[in-house]
């Protein structure tokens, strides 16, 4: 956790202004604060991470994951709709319960929700939001330099 000030500027009160984000959870790293390099007014900070933490990691879900866009909930509403949940209810315990629950969901789940396969070029965080804002700010920069090119 980044706890000292990182941005002096002359006559100016001196900022914190950073994060340091990690894929995993794991403990806050031991930092160094180091002088600015070359004309810069922040701080040069020096993290020493874990490597291994001795958590596993779901590495097939780099690989592959259920695709809710395309997932046919009509289908899946139905057959919910369909189970005797007075019979489920009737259990003795929530966790019985929930057991029953989570069978049936992820035995549906795999008829309904399909699976796609994760392209190596792609970031996790890069979803279909992301596209759709980059698709609006390119179409963006394609109108207003159409227009200032009509203008000069």
């Amino acid at each position: 956790m980044v706890e000292e000030s990182t941005q002096f500027r002359e006559e100016e009160k001196p900022l914190l202004l950073d994060l340091i984000f990690t894929k995993k959870p794991e403990p806050p790293p031991s930092i160094q604060y180091f002088s600015p390099m070359g004309r810069s007014d922040y701080v040069t900070l020096m993290l020493e991470m874990q490597e291994d933490d001795g958590i596993r990691y779901r590495e097939e879900y780099k690989k592959e994951r259920l695709n809710y866009a395309r997932a046919n909930f009509e289908k899946l509403r139905n057959f919910f709709v369909d189970i005797g949940w007075r019979n489920i209810m009737n259990r003795k315990t929530i966790q019985g319960k929930y057991e029953v629950f989570l069978q049936k969901y992820n035995k549906e789940e795999k008829k309904y929700i399909p699976i796609c396969r994760v392209k190596k070029s792609t970031h996790d965080w890069y979803n279909a939001r992301c596209i759709e804002a980059k698709r609006e700010k390119n179409k963006a920069w394609m109108k207003l330099k159409k227009l200032r090119n009509e203008n000069y």
